[in-house]
């Protein structure tokens, strides 16, 4: 059984547990369906800039799922910091901004998979981190990883 570790970081309490749910509840079931493999989610929440680098330095995150628009810092910031202290495979940003275009050059410049909006369409965000899920595997069997 194959791992796939992702961080939440919201500083919303409630989006964060909205988002954990769904994601226990679909995304395995989808890797499962669709590729025939079982995987074991592991999944970490942050309601902080901190909080969050503290744990990209003690450990890989396949994916980190971060809100542009949280306090200290904002996501994109925070993914850079967390480039330097620790290692992560991909980013998907969430916002509740409508104008992104104050940020499009510097979420292209962190290669973010994608931006989803809140609130967000469940199976959009199932869809993102099943991709995500799948270039990580390319990575494992590589011996290779982002960041």
């Amino acid at each position: 059984m194959k791992d796939f570790s992702i961080l939440l970081v919201d500083d919303e309490i409630e989006i964060l547990e909205n988002l954990k749910y769904d994601i226990l509840n679909d995304l395995g079931r989808s890797i499962l369906y669709s590729l025939n493999e079982k995987v074991e989610i592991i999944l970490d929440t942050s309601t902080s800039c901190f909080d969050a680098l503290r744990r990209a330095k003690i450990s890989h995150y396949n994916c980190i799922v971060v809100d542009i628009n949280i306090p200290n810092m904002n996501g994109i910031e925070l993914v850079n910091n967390m480039k330097v202290v620790g290692s992560f495979d991909s980013v998907i940003f969430l916002t509740g901004y409508e104008d992104l275009l104050k940020f499009d050059q510097k979420i292209k410049s962190v290669e973010a998979l994608d931006v989803v909006h809140k609130p967000y369409v469940k199976d959009d965000l199932i869809y993102l981190l099943f991709e995500a899920y799948c270039e990580s595997s390319k990575y494992v069997e590589q011996g290779k990883k982002i960041a």
